[in-house]
């Protein structure tokens, strides 16, 4: 398969699982493991084609992160409260992460592990879509400070590419 045949397979995979609630990277891995696409240079690409994604984020949101940093320089309570958040969902992910790379990256080079991971993550979301049925909260200022770092630490699991 030719260089731009792999670059439009893997930018349609990308497109396609980047917002749905499965593994975008993991779906990449595999996809790049069955065209041969495998070297270091294919490490780089994944990472530079979810770029895309990441623009999309901020130019959905930029009104949200302005009024925050704006909020924030005011010291208002629902910007601080959001910062405070996404930073106890953030910290579980650097510390394992920081702790755990070198295990971390040997997972991503495996396509047996990652399979596995979007198997067994798709059964639990499945599952979990049957037994949760409310929505707690409806704004991320609104969630607890024990919540927040919760979803953190189960956050954490994201680092093995499938999950």
């Amino acid at each position: 398969m030719s260089d731009t045949m792999i670059a439009l397979l893997l930018g349609f995979i990308e497109g396609l699982t980047e917002f749905l609630p499965v593994s975008s990277t993991g779906h990449l891995i595999l996809a790049g493991e069955l065209v041969g696409f495998t070297d270091n240079s294919s490490v780089a690409f994944k990472i530079a084609i979810q770029l895309g994604a990441i623009l999309a984020v901020l130019l959905v949101y930029w009104r949200r992160f302005w009024a925050v940093g704006t909020g924030l320089l005011k010291m208002e309570k629902g910007p601080v409260a959001f910062t405070r958040n996404i930073l106890l969902g953030f910290a579980p992910a650097l510390v394992i992460g920081v702790i755990a790379y070198d295990a971390i990256r040997a997972a991503m080079q495996t396509p047996e592990i990652v399979a596995l991971a979007l198997i067994i993550g798709g059964i639990i979301i499945l599952l979990l879509e049957r037994v949760v049925k409310t929505v707690r909260f409806h704004a991320v200022e609104e969630i607890p400070f024990g919540t927040a770092l919760s979803i953190g630490l189960v956050q954490c699991t994201a680092m093995l590419p499938g999950v």
